[in-house]
This record gives structure tokens, sequence and C-alpha cells, in this order.
């Protein structure tokens, strides 16, 4: 699985995590054009 620091705090998130945070407020039709 690959890592992304992100923040002032150099934390490290899956990008997994960084795109479900991406395509939470997203519409069902909206996230299967993106998958």
């Amino acid at each position: 699985m690959r890592y992304i620091t992100l923040g002032q705090d150099d934390k490290e998130l899956s990008e997994i995590v960084l795109g479900m945070m991406r395509i939470k407020d997203k519409s069902v039709k909206e996230v299967e054009e993106l998958v």
C-alpha cells in the first residue's frame, strides 16, 4: 500500500483513505464514473 505525507504534522495517510475522503460527498453515479 502506498502512503502520502500530509499536513504540517507530516502524517502518513494511505491513498485509499484519501480516495475515500474525496468521494464521500459524491453520488453513487459520480463514484461509479470514477471507478
